[in-house]
């Protein structure tokens, strides 16, 4: 199994290859064992159609018995399940990563996070409509978990995500603290944007309830939680949701601030 602190040491090296993928051609991976990558798909209840998910496998998982923590990833808008894959080379940095011992062998997830079909979710749990939110925490994680060979519980899942997935990234895992140990967010925001309003039918409480910069200074932490926020030097909304995460959870940075 491994431990929250290193699942966060994990997925943060992972974000930091994933912003200079041109760095990976140096580890000199080519002569590992590659991962293996799956495309996959289930009828969801929660919205009513069929759902892709793509997985990432690492070396040696058919061969063992051994069960591996789980990395959630949630694509940005306008986008897919499988730009962490294609756009990011996501396969090709986790074989670098293993390759030089960076991290410890986890299964990779990236679904569709815009609810079967391309609109701005934001991951929220729409009125009238898709309910994402309740899908990515739920449905997803039950049907990973089932079918593949993972720590089924928080201490062995991490969420992560990048522009509006780093948004869904930060609220599904503060809102949802007993699902997930690790929060990775990418050049997040602190809350799902005017456009989103619509699509929560109006609701000014439903829109504070889904805005970390709004409800994180009196949100109660039931559990230990890592989360590594990356932003750019000139974001001040994102070190001021770090500023006000650390404030609020009584909690100690693991490293300095990273500017890119």
């Amino acid at each position: 199994m491994i431990t929250t602190r290193q699942a966060a040491r994990a997925v943060a090296a992972l974000s930091l290859l994933l912003l200079v993928p041109a760095a990976i051609g140096a580890s000199g991976s080519s002569a590992a064992q590659p991962g293996t990558l799956e495309a996959a798909s289930f009828h969801s209840a929660t919205l009513g159609e069929d759902i892709a998910y793509n997985v990432y496998l690492p070396a040696g998982y058919s061969s063992t018995a051994k069960r591996y923590p789980v990395v959630y990833l949630l694509h940005g808008y306008p986008g897919g399940s499988f730009d962490w894959f294609r756009a990011a080379e996501l396969r090709e940095t986790m074989d670098a990563l293993l390759l030089d011992h960076l991290v410890q062998p986890m299964i990779l997830v990236a679904p569709d996070a815009s609810g079967g079909w391309l609109h701005d979710s934001e991951m929220l749990n729409q009125v009238g409509g898709p309910q994402v939110e309740s899908y990515l925490v739920g449905p997803v994680v039950h049907v990973v978990d089932a079918r593949f060979r993972t720590v089924a519980k928080r201490a062995g899942r991490a969420v992560g995500g990048v522009s509006s997935g780093g948004y869904g990234a930060l609220n599904l895992g503060l809102r949802h603290q007993s699902e997930y140990s690790v929060i990775l967010s990418l050049m997040p925001y602190g809350n799902p944007g005017g456009v989103t309003r619509a699509l929560l039918g109006g609701s000014h409480a439903l829109w504070l309830a889904n805005s970390p910069g709004y409800y994180i200074p009196t949100m109660p932490f039931h559990h230990s939680m890592e989360v590594d926020l990356l932003a750019g030097s000139r974001d001040p909304e994102a070190r001021e949701a770090a500023r006000v995460l650390l404030r609020a959870g009584g909690a100690q940075p693991m490293a300095s601030r990273r500017a890119v």
